[in-house]
């Protein structure tokens, strides 16, 4: 969904998300609880101010052993949007306030709302995705699921390139 810019007043418009096209299938299934919205009001002729909220559940697999996981998606966020030209400092470091953090700079005069939920979902999603912190995965050699049964492995681990240093330590 695509909202332009020239059509935004200051009366606030308050858009329901239907659907989750907009989501990056590689960080799961998102499934929403309840409907989420995007909301815009124009703070000056060049600024619009964009709330919105997002809420569900995201579902994948455990990154350690493939398990089926689910863990909650709740996500409240607020840009300032401007059709502005963006100032970039000479200077090599620069701290960057929070506002600096908050405000998109549009090179066309229209607001993607689908790539700001994508970066939404990146932002709140996990690295990795785990069924509990104490997950031990799947052996590498056997398959195992090693939270669940135990391996069948033997520890015999001399086809590693490591092998050596265990005949070295034990000299």
């Amino acid at each position: 969904m695509k909202i332009c810019l020239d059509k935004i007043t200051g009366k606030t418009i308050r858009y329901p998300l239907d659907g989750v096209a907009w989501f990056p299938p590689e960080l799961g299934l998102f499934v929403a609880s309840e409907p989420g919205w995007i909301s815009v009001c124009r703070s000056d002729s060049e600024t619009v101010l964009l709330k919105g909220e997002l809420n569900g559940v995201l579902q994948s697999s455990c990154g350690r052993c493939g398990v089926h996981v689910e863990d909650d998606f709740n996500n409240r966020f607020e840009y300032v949007v401007s059709s502005r030209k963006e100032e970039i400092p000479e200077e090599q470091e620069v701290e960057c306030s929070d506002d600096a953090l908050n405000t998109l700079y549009l090179q066309e005069p229209e607001i993607d709302i689908d790539e700001i939920l994508r970066e939404q979902a990146y932002l709140e999603s996990p690295v990795r995705m785990l069924c509990s912190e104490n997950c031990k995965g799947v052996c590498q050699g056997c398959g195992a699921q090693l939270n669940s049964e135990s391996c069948s492995c033997s520890a015999d681990y001399s086809d590693s390139p490591f092998a050596i240093l265990g005949k070295i330590n034990k000299k």
